[in-house]
């Protein structure tokens, strides 16, 4: 369960294109949203940080977030 957990939030990170490393230094905050059923991630200003792709996504708490798909 924890290598699959690592593998989803590794993939956060590269879906990203080292966005999120940059802004991470500045302290930026992302919040789940959902799109015709797949849930990713936006910045505060609505911007798609981690487009939809899972099919639940929980808040970011120390610079991580789960997400499960197709039931893990």
């Amino acid at each position: 369960m924890g290598k699959v957990i690592f593998m989803c939030l590794t993939l956060l990170v590269a879906s990203c294109g080292g966005k999120v490393e940059e802004e991470t230094k500045q302290s930026i905050r992302l919040f789940p949203v959902e799109q015709s059923g797949k849930f990713g991630y936006i910045d505060k200003t609505g911007n798609i940080i981690i487009k939809p792709q899972f099919d639940s996504a929980w808040d970011f708490s120390e610079g991580l977030a789960r997400v499960s798909i197709d039931g893990k």
